[in-house]
């Protein structure tokens, strides 16, 4: 089925692929040169988000009350959703200070940059805290009335795979919807509801170049955690063969490896990408200014998609 999709969407946005690959490469190129402090902020906080499931797993396992239980498993989800809020706000402002930063003082901006991932830390977790809760929030009730229903439907054949299928969607529109929400709030310090308005103004008024774009950023980030997942495992298979840790620690080094760069690495280049594409969207010109080696190729690689010299933003 994942395959079947991959070659349905491949087949739908491939002209999409150079645009979303030079916004790709910009991205990485930041990140490696100019950013090497927001690796290190996002994997505290992501570890921070697998202590307290475990936590509150454990917690919610030995409670024995169904009510105590239900509360465990929302706290829960609204935790992690307000540590991936706070990772996705750092990351979106560390990406927008390297679009939207003034370059006339080269070294201020260069500071300006490489402390950003702090600045941005201590803004989503001080001013900018109500908003990423109030998002987290609404996330984790629908994560939290998806996992109920399911459990109250069951296994009951197509009845519970639409219904399975209906919330998966709903899920899936509220976390992208609060995902870009996230971004907005961390580029321009708005209150949550301001930035959900600017987010349906962006879907308003550039909706198939974002939805595309993130249509085939998810297709590259899915390719490249299948294939370090297998190399992981192949890794750990040759260094643990025959040898009767293999069958005890492999699992569970790779699932934690997995864990660990889907969480953090895909996801940093994921929000990088989708910022520097909000930052293209609403403040060309400036970006354009910052960033002009950028700029100049993905006006290239639109123009080769619609045969137009110009016409991106």
């Amino acid at each position: 089925v994942v395959l079947m999709f991959i070659c349905w969407l491949y087949y739908t946005c491939y002209q999409w692929i150079p645009f979303t690959a030079v916004i790709l490469t910009f991205v990485i190129d930041v990140f490696f040169s100019q950013l090497p402090h927001l690796f290190l902020v996002n994997t505290i906080l992501c570890f921070g988000a697998i202590v307290y499931s475990v936590l509150n797993m454990t917690l919610s396992m030995l409670a024995g009350n169904k009510a105590v239980s239900a509360y465990c498993w929302l706290s829960a989800y609204w935790t992690v959703q307000v540590i991936q809020g706070i990772m996705d706000g750092t990351t979106a402002g560390s990406f927008g200070t390297c679009c939207l930063a003034s370059n006339k003082i080269t070294e201020s901006r260069a500071e300006a940059i490489r402390v950003s991932p702090y600045r941005f830390l201590k803004k989503c977790c001080s001013v900018s805290f109500g908003s990423v809760c109030l998002g987290s929030l609404l996330v984790a009730i629908v994560k939290f009335v998806r996992s109920m229903v399911n459990r109250i439907v069951g296994d009951k054949g197509l009845f519970a795979l639409i219904v399975n299928t209906l919330f998966s969607i709903v899920d899936y529109m509220f976390r992208r919807f609060n995902y870009y929400a996230m971004i907005h709030v961390a580029l321009y310090g708005k209150p949550y509801f301001q930035s959900a308005q600017g987010v349906i103004s962006l879907f308003e008024r550039h909706s198939v170049k974002v939805v595309t774009s993130d249509s085939v950023l998810a297709v590259y980030c899915t390719i490249a955690s299948l294939a370090v997942s297998h190399l992981i495992f192949l890794v750990n298979e040759h260094v643990l063969q025959n040898s009767f840790e293999f069958s005890v620690l492999s699992p569970t080094m790779t699932f934690l490896q997995c864990l660990f760069l889907s969480n953090l690495m895909f996801r940093i280049l994921s929000t990088g990408t989708s910022t520097t594409l909000v930052c293209l969207l609403e403040n060309y010109f400036i970006v354009k200014r910052n960033c002009q080696s950028m700029t100049s190729n993905v006006e290239d690689a639109y123009s080769r998609i619609f045969g137009v010299s110009s016409g991106f933003v």
